[in-house]
């Protein structure tokens, strides 16, 4: 026996398309009564519309894989100013200063790539956690470039202080 929760698990979907748009709830009730196979998208079909979808949730708890999880907020978390009042990172309470981001949340649903700009409100500290991957991935080329270009100095070198002093030994590191 399949739960509701697990048919509505496989009939979710982030984002419909527009022609699941086109379907109305009572156009899917129609067909459920009609003894046509529709009870779970139906079901999504309600769950869905009871979402609110103008911001989102993130989890951000494995952020410095690259990977983050998002949802659209419900009703309790509306009323409660999460996600807009509150930071939208689920584990964060900051109220103040939250930032608004529109960003390309790519995913894959139903074994297909697919891509959504959403937006989310969240503090300095979870920003940062949202940009980390691109952060790290710039650093991580500027240092490759800068490794590329600068010359590696391993040994001690004789430079002059003074063209009339002696030469003095240094040791030069580089970090």
């Amino acid at each position: 026996m399949i739960s509701d929760h697990q048919i509505l698990l496989q009939h979710h979907r982030f984002v419909r398309d527009n022609e699941e748009d086109d379907k109305s709830s009572k156009e899917l009730r129609r067909q459920l009564i009609s003894g046509e196979d529709k009870y779970g998208e139906y079901l999504a079909k309600k769950y869905e519309e009871k979402l609110y979808k103008e911001y989102t949730i993130a989890d951000l708890s494995i952020y410095e894989t690259g990977k983050i999880g998002l949802r659209w907020r419900t009703k309790q978390e509306v009323q409660d100013g999460k996600g807009f009042r509150i930071c939208g990172n689920k584990i964060c309470d900051n109220r103040r200063p939250l930032f608004t981001y529109e960003i390309n949340f790519a995913y894959q649903e139903s074994g297909e790539k697919k891509n959504a700009l959403v937006k989310i409100r969240v503090c300095n500290m979870c920003a940062d956690k949202l940009n980390y991957k691109k952060q790290h991935k710039q650093l991580n080329q500027e240092d490759m470039e800068c490794e590329n270009s600068c010359e590696k100095i391993d040994e001690k070198q004789i430079y002059p202080v003074n063209q009339n002093e002696n030469y003095r030994e240094i040791t030069v590191f580089l970090l």
